[in-house]
């Protein structure tokens, strides 16, 4: 059992290493053709991300890990919120008065992002540490500690845009995506699916831009 846990910690801990590590390179490889500004930095982090959530649905269907996507019923509560929420999308003033790189980084933020980190978390990663674990709170926890710690991989972009106080803002980048980490834990928990914590990720990110 401790041999499997290793093997389990191992293979999370290079899961949660390389995201971060091939988005810095398909940035790295997109900036070789193109000049690095707010709207590129975004546009190119998008990408990756959308590169790797379809590896990371591939690597689910490789060791065959399942990621609780979407709820058992499809009930009138996940219907109305998924309705509010692309309302939300579509009808606040401030989603696209920056024009291009409004729409840009509305959906990055809101859309791409939550569907990465949640299948990535509450769903590949939860499922993993719930096989070795065996305790709801456990892995809860133990989620909640990584996706907060995820959030320092965001330095490069964080870094381009911030000149001075760097660490302070890394520390509070970090806390957020705790204090996150802990709603989006509970929904988990409590809905037995990633889908509900998408929606209230984006949402999330949508107020807290």
């Amino acid at each position: 059992m401790g041999n499997s846990r290793a093997k389990t910690f191992v293979h999370i801990v290079l899961i949660l290493f390389f995201p971060g590590l091939f988005r810095f390179a398909i940035k790295q490889v997109i900036f070789l053709f193109a000049e690095r500004t707010d709207i590129t930095d975004r546009a190119a982090s998008m990408t990756a991300m959308l590169i790797l959530t379809g590896l990371l649905l591939g690597l689910s269907i490789r060791f065959r890990t399942g990621l609780s996507v979407f709820p058992d019923k499809l009930t009138a509560l996940y219907i109305g919120a998924t309705v509010l929420f692309a309302v939300l999308l579509i009808a606040s003033p401030l989603n696209y008065r920056g024009g291009t790189e409004s729409v840009l980084l509305l959906a990055y933020s809101c859309i791409v992002t939550p569907v990465f980190e949640e299948l990535l978390f509450r769903g590949y990663i939860w499922s993993k540490l719930s096989g070795i674990w065996g305790n709801k709170w456990a892995t809860y926890l133990t989620t909640t500690i990584l996706f907060g710690l995820w959030h320092l991989a965001y330095i490069d972009s964080i870094a381009f845009r911030v000149e001075d106080g760097l660490l302070t803002v890394m520390v509070w980048k970090a806390v957020t995506g705790l204090c996150f980490g802990i709603v989006l834990g509970l929904i988990r928990m409590r809905a037995k699916n990633c889908c509900a914590g998408m929606l209230l990720h984006g949402a999330m990110n949508l107020f807290g831009r």
